[in-house]
C-alpha cells in the first residue's frame, strides 16, 4: 500500500485496564527468485505476536538486507512500530482464520480479505533455528508445495506472509521451486504493549475469490491487447506469482 505521509502506530505501556501480555517480534529475512527476473531479491520483515490478542507481519519492501542495520521496529524505548509507505501487513486477529492484507494489480491497490488453508502434514525431519528446536511440515497451498519449520518452544503461535495452522511458530519456510523462502534472523520480546491495530483501510474490502477474478480479468484482457497488435507474448502479468492467479481455460 502506498502512503503519502509516514504513519506511526503507537504502542504504549499499559497500566491500567489490561491484563500485561508479552509482545514477540520474530525478524525474517523474505526471498523472492522469480523465474522471469534475472536475479533474485531479499526483504527484512518482521512478525509481531501477542499472547492473547493479534498478529501482523510487516514485509520492508523500501530496506535491504544490508541497510536494516539501523532497524526502526528494534522497539526501544518509544515503543512504536514504524509503518513506511513501501511496506506491506498482514493483519490477523488471534483465533480469526481472516486475513487482511493490501495486494495490487497493475498498480492498483486492494485490501483482500482471505482465508488462506493450509493442510499441513507432519514429518518426523528436524532441525534448529536460531537455538531453536523446530518441526517439519509439507503443505500445497495455491499452486506451490511448502516445506515449514516451526517451533513449539515458545509456547505461541503464528507464522509469517498467509501460512496458519501449525501448533507453533515457523521459523523457516520455503517453496520446493526455489521461488519463495522466508527464514527467521532474530527474535525479541517486549512487556506491557498496547493490542496491536491493523494498520489497512477496511472500508473497501474484497475477498480473496473477488481479487483472483479482478486479475484474471485484467489478464485476459492484457493479452487480447498484445494478440491482436502482434507486439509478442505478454509475460509481465504472468499466470502464477506466489499464488496461482488464472486458470487454465479449457
Amino acid at each position: 500500500m502506498k502512503y503519502t505521509l509516514t504513519l506511526f502506530i503507537f504502542i504504549f505501556s499499559i497500566r491500567c485496564g489490561f491484563t500485561q501480555e508479552t509482545t514477540y517480534v520474530i525478524d525474517y529475512d523474505l526471498k523472492k527468485a522469480f523465474k522471469q527476473l534475472p536475479t533474485s531479491s531479499t526483504f527484512p520483515s518482521s512478525l509481531f505476536i501477542q499472547t492473547g490478542n493479534s498478529t501482523l507481519y510487516q514485509v520492508k519492501y523500501g530496506v535491504t538486507p544490508e541497510e536494516k542495520v539501523e532497524d526502526p521496529n528494534n522497539l526501544p524505548q518509544g515503543n512504536v512500530i514504524v509503518v513506511e509507505g513501501s511496506d506491506a501487513f498482514y493483519f490477523r486477529n488471534e483465533g480469526d482464520t481472516t486475513l487482511i492484507y493490501d495486494d495490487h494489480i497493475i498498480f492498483k491497490h486492494f485490501t483482500v480479505k482471505d482465508e488462506p488453508k493450509f493442510n499441513w502434514t507432519l514429518t518426523k525431519d528436524s532441525k534448529k533455528v536460531l537455538g531453536y528446536n523446530c518441526q517439519k511440515a509439507t503443505a500445497n497451498f495455491r499452486g506451490r508445495t511448502y516445506e515449514a519449520y516451526f517451533t513449539t518452544d515458545l509456547g505461541i503461535q503464528g507464522a509469517p506472509w498467509k501460512f496458519h495452522g501449525l501448533p507453533g511458530v515457523i521459523l523457516h519456510v520455503y517453496s520446493i521451486d526455489g521461488v519463495f523462502e522466508i527464514t527467521a534472523t532474530g527474535i525479541k520480546t517486549f512487556n506491557d504493549i498496547e493490542p496491536l491495530e491493523n494498520p489497512l483501510d477496511t472500508t473497501k474490502m474484497i475477498t480473496w475469490n473477488q481479487y483472483k477474478k479482478k486479475y484474471e480479468r485484467k489478464y485476459y484482457e492484457l493479452m487480447n491487447m498484445v494478440v491482436g497488435s502482434g507486439t509478442g507474448d505478454y509475460d509481465s502479468m504472468p499466470k502464477m506469482q506466489l499464488e496461482l492467479l488464472v486458470e487454465d481455460r479449457n
